[in-house]
Parts: structure tokens; C-alpha cells; sequence
């Protein structure tokens, strides 16, 4: 939700692609957007991840325990510091940890 200045334009964006070649497609509908509702869109995938992992969490460990296992998942799972990184520096944490649970 911000205009991103010239040096960060120069350093960030006009640079290329940092990431492994195969990952540019991940990002690729993003590139339809701009930077602000491209952010906002990612942020929100992240928000939609992240409660898949949560899910993926409680099935593969407190299943058995009840619907307020979930809450007590969920508490634990958001009061995680690299939990709250992920969101802060928007990265793809939460779509790498869905590859080890049988979410879908």
C-alpha cells in the first residue's frame, strides 16, 4: 500500500528475478497487478496458506482431541515469531510447509 521510491525501484525491482528460474511462474499472476493490489493479493494467499497449514497441523497431530484442539493450534501456530515474519516480509514459507502435510 505504499509507492515504492526510485532507489528501491533501482535495487529491488529493476534487478531481474532473484529467485530459482522454476519459481517465476508461482509469481507470475501477480505481475498482472501492481506492486500495492499485487501485495495485497499475495497477502493474501498467505492468510488462505496459512490456515491450510494450521489445518494440516491439527489433523496430522490433535485430530482426536476435538474441534478446540483447531483453536489451540491456531494459538500456537500465530504466536511464532517466524509465523508472524512470514507475514511481515510476505514471504512463501507457509505454500513450501503445505507440501508436507496431506492437505488437499
Amino acid at each position: 500500500p505504499y509507492d515504492p521510491g526510485d532507489d528501491f525501484r533501482r535495487e529491488e525491482i529493476d534487478v531481474g528475478f532473484k529467485y530459482p528460474p522454476f519459481t517465476m511462474f508461482l509469481f507470475l499472476p501477480l505481475g498482472l497487478f501492481g506492486i500495492s493490489k499485487a501485495y495485497l493479493l499475495w497477502q493474501i494467499l498467505n492468510l488462505l496458506l496459512c490456515a491450510a497449514c494450521i489445518y494440516g497441523l491439527w489433523s496430522f497431530f490433535l485430530k482426536g482431541y476435538g474441534i478446540l484442539s483447531i483453536l489451540l493450534v491456531a494459538m500456537l501456530m500465530l504466536m511464532l515469531v517466524p509465523v508472524r515474519s512470514t507475514f511481515s516480509y510476505a514471504q512463501t514459507n507457509f505454500l513450501a510447509l503445505l507440501f508436507f502435510f496431506d492437505v488437499f
